[in-house]
Parts: C-alpha cells; structure tokens; sequence
C-alpha cells in the first residue's frame, strides 16, 4: 500500500506518522491521554432520525496521537483504504477502549435532552458509535479553481478522484460523494476527536441517517466522510 507525503507534511511530521506499526497502539495512546471535554445529547433533525436521539462526546488529545489517527498509514483512514470490514473493525475496536470512560462521565455529568445509562450503552456499541476528528477544526475548503487542489497526501485513488473532481464537478451524479477526495488528501492537524454514538428512536431502536449508509465506503473510496465547505449554505 502505498501511502506517500507531499512536501507540505514536514519531515518531523512524516517521521512521527511512520512510527507507529499498527492502529493497536495509537488507539492506547489515545485512551492513555484523552480528556473528555464535552458530552452532550442531540436530537436528528430530519428523515429518518429526525426527534431521535444520540449521545456525543469530545475528546481532547494531544496534536501528535491525533496526527497517527488520522494522518498514518496506519491510523483510522488507513485502515479503511485496505478495507471497509478492516475500518470497522478499528472503530470498533477503539470505541470498547473508549466505552467506559464515556459512560462513567454521562453517568456524572447529566444532560437535557437525556438519555438512561441503557439507552446510552445501546447507543454507543462499538458496532454503532463512530469516532472522527472534530470537523470545524480541518478549515479545509475547496479549491477556487482546478489548479489549487491542495494536497498533503499522495493516496490513490482518493489523488485521482480528488483531480477529476476539481477538474470537472459537474461530471458526477451525486458530486458531494466524490468532492470528499478533496478533503481526502489533506492531512489536516487538531486536538479533538469527536465520538457519536447511534440513533434511537423513542422504542429504543437504532436509526442511521440515509447519509451516512455509505460511511466506510465514502472513507475507502475517497478519503473522507461528510465533507461539508466552510463556504456551504
């Protein structure tokens, strides 16, 4: 797997990222260091979740774990690019590290709207919590124009599809699947990760919002997942 830096990634910085051999031990990393620095409960606002619940956590960790996790070969989206059971399988496996300390600071740190200690374990197994870096941090927009494609990382076929994107958006018929290769490519720096946790309707039944089906397929393909412009209305 080919996995390659451009010149905007400092050496410093691609010595770090090529540190760690497996996803196992930045996730212990993260565990180790994490500070849980927002917990809230939120109800879906259209569709099929729309008046459902879901629990949603902010983790605060320093830049370099949080560099692994999402810049790394090895980390989170490089797990997804050798397969989409294989990025599951990560989050899934970060969230069980995870899971008791997110439920020890819902159990003490109350919120309205709320949810019981089962609807917030129901909500947040592994096979349904996702993890992802907090988004309003990445300040990725997109390019004015083709030629200003910025790129911190030369992954196929998230490079390709990020240029054919650029060079001709309109070509697409669903283009906001394929503008996530724009956000793909960059290496993006932060402190936060955010977990969210499932859907639940008021039978306690977990809905997933019909955009985010797709979701390990979006983070293979593209390199991304709900790439959302600064600029968009």
């Amino acid at each position: 797997m080919v996995w390659l830096y451009t010149e905007r990634v400092s050496t410093e910085r691609q010595a770090l990222l090529g540190s760690v051999q497996d996803f196992c031990s930045i996730a212990k990393r993260i565990y180790k260091e994490m500070e849980i620095t927002c917990f809230r409960v939120i109800l879906g606002r259209e569709g099929d979740v729309k008046d459902c619940r879901r629990p949603e956590f902010a983790l605060r960790v320093d830049k370099d774990p949080f560099d692994l996790f999402f810049n790394s070969p090895h980390g989170y989206r490089g797990q997804y690019r050798k397969g989409e059971d294989q990025g599951d399988k990560a989050n899934a496996d970060l969230i069980s590290l995870v899971l008791k300390k997110l439920l020890h600071h819902a159990e003490d740190n109350p919120t309205e709207p709320s949810m019981s200690p089962e609807e917030l374990g129901r909500s947040l197994e592994p096979e349904h919590a996702k993890i992802w870096i907090k988004e309003q941090e990445d300040k990725i927009q997109l390019p004015e124009a083709p030629g200003k494609l910025i790129v911190d990382l030369e992954v196929e076929p998230w490079l390709g599809t990020a240029k054919q994107y650029v060079a001709t958006p309109d070509n697409y018929p669903d283009p906001n699947r394929e503008r996530n290769a724009v956000a793909g490519v960059r290496a993006p720096e932060g402190t936060v990760l955010e977990v969210k946790g499932a859907f639940l309707d008021d039978d306690g039944q977990v809905k997933v919002a019909a955009s985010k089906t797709n979701r390990g397929e979006q983070i293979r393909l593209y390199g991304y997942t709900g790439f959302k412009p600064r600029d968009d209305k």
